[in-house]
């Protein structure tokens, strides 16, 4: 179980470091992208792809919680990381087959925008809950 909690903590750590440099130098990365004429393929082929964009935004609740449980008994761990395999494959199918309706300022709620962030939300609450919950009874 040792080898599976390292795993998923050093790929989410990864894919966090990705999302937290994408989300504070978008306008760097832009700049470069352009004046160096490398937009076309890095921002359609990579960054704007859905499974890049969806494993991006997962992966930071996704570390944070693997953190929690990395030091926690291996019981924890495999219950919640059950739970987030689950999750986490349902909240992209979920995501991708509902429609990108554009509602301008404010978003509808059955965009695919506003059903990734409750997804998103959901997982981090309910992820929350089960940790809790699961400690306690290991007590």
């Amino acid at each position: 179980m040792k080898k599976t909690k390292n795993i998923v903590l050093f790929t989410s750590l990864i894919f966090t470091i990705f999302f937290l440099i994408l989300f504070f130098k978008t306008d760097e990365i832009n700049n470069y992208c352009y004046t160096y004429k490398f937009c076309g393929f890095l921002l359609n082929n990579i960054v704007y792809s859905f499974a890049f964009v969806f494993l991006t935004y997962f992966s930071l609740p996704v570390f944070l919680f693997s953190l929690a449980t990395y030091f926690l008994k291996d019981e924890i761990f495999a219950t919640w990381i059950k739970f987030s395999c689950v999750w986490i494959t349902l909240s992209g199918i979920l995501i991708l087959i509902t429609p990108n309706n554009d509602a301008g300022f404010l978003l509808s709620i059955t965009s695919s925008g506003a059903i990734a962030i409750l997804m998103y939300i959901l997982f981090f609450i309910t992820s929350l809950i089960i940790i809790v919950t699961k400690f306690y009874k290991t007590l």
